[in-house]
C-alpha cells in the first residue's frame, strides 16, 4: 500500500503544465509479504533396476530413475490475480510477470524432467567401472524478460556424466584388499546453461564445477 500527501500549489502547477494529474509527495510505502494460497504438486516417479550376474564378462548393474513434474500450481493471491487480469486484458504490459504463483512448472526452475542413470561393471579379475548420467530438462527464466518476438528466455537442458575405472587387488600380502580407482566428475566438462542469476547460472539447479579428475586409493586393514 502506498500513501501520498495532497499536492501543494507548486506541484499542481507543475503537473498541470505537463498535462498530468497532480499528485503529492509519497508519505510511505507499506510493502508487506502476502502468503500464497494452496499449493498443488503432482508428478510421477519412475524406477528401473536390472542386474546381470555371473556372465563371462562379469556382473552388470543398471538403474534408471526419473521424476516427471505434472502439476505445480500455487493459487493466486487476490493482489496477484489483479495483476494477472490486468496483463491478460492488455491494461499493463506483458513484460510484467507474476512469478511463483499460478502454474509455475518450468518457471524459474521446476523443470518437468529429472533423470539419472547408473551402470556399473565388476569382473572376477578385479577390474570394475561405472558411469552416472544426470539430465535436467529446460525451464523459463522470467527475470530475463522477453525477446523482441515476445518469447521468454529459456534456460537450456543440462546433462552431465561421471565415470570411473578401478582395480581391486585380491592377493595376500601388502596389496590385499587394496582398491585403486581413477575417475572423473563432469567428464565432458559441461558448462551450466546461461541464466539471469548471480554469476550467470542458476545455482539452485546447476553446478558451475567443471571436469574433475581424481584418484582414490582404499585399503582395508
Amino acid at each position: 500500500m502506498r500513501r501520498k500527501a495532497d499536492p501543494n500549489q507548486d506541484q499542481i502547477n507543475y503537473f498541470n503544465a505537463a498535462g498530468l494529474t497532480p499528485v503529492g509527495d509519497i508519505l510511505f510505502i507499506r510493502d508487506t509479504y502476502d502468503n500464497n494460497e494452496d499449493i498443488d504438486v503432482e508428478g510421477f516417479d519412475y524406477g528401473f533396476y536390472y542386474e546381470i550376474e555371473n556372465t563371462r564378462f562379469g556382473d552388470f548393474d543398471l538403474s534408471v530413475n526419473a521424476t516427471y513434474l505434472d502439476t505445480f500450481f500455487i493459487a493466486l493471491s487476490p493482489g496477484a490475480q489483479q495483476i494477472r487480469d490486468a496483463v491478460d486484458s492488455g491494461l499493463i504490459s506483458n513484460e510484467i510477470t507474476v512469478s511463483q504463483e499460478g502454474d509455475i512448472i518450468r518457471q524459474d526452475g521446476q523443470p518437468e524432467w529429472n533423470i539419472s542413470g547408473t551402470l556399473t561393471w565388476r569382473h572376477d579379475s578385479g577390474w570394475g567401472a561405472g558411469a552416472l548420467v544426470s539430465h535436467m530438462s529446460d525451464f523459463i527464466d522470467t527475470g530475463a524478460g522477453l525477446d523482441p518476438n515476445g518469447d521468454p528466455f529459456i534456460v537450456e537442458e543440462f546433462t552431465t556424466m561421471n565415470a570411473y575405472l578401478e582395480y581391486e587387488f585380491d592377493r595376500a600380502g601388502a596389496f590385499e584388499d587394496l582398491r585403486i580407482r581413477v575417475g572423473s566428475n563432469n567428464l565432458f566438462d559441461q558448462d551450466p546453461p546461461l541464466a539471469d542469476e548471480t554469476n550467470g547460472y542458476d545455482a539452485a539447479y546447476h553446478s558451475i564445477r567443471g571436469r574433475q579428475v581424481y584418484i582414490d586409493i582404499r585399503k582395508n586393514f
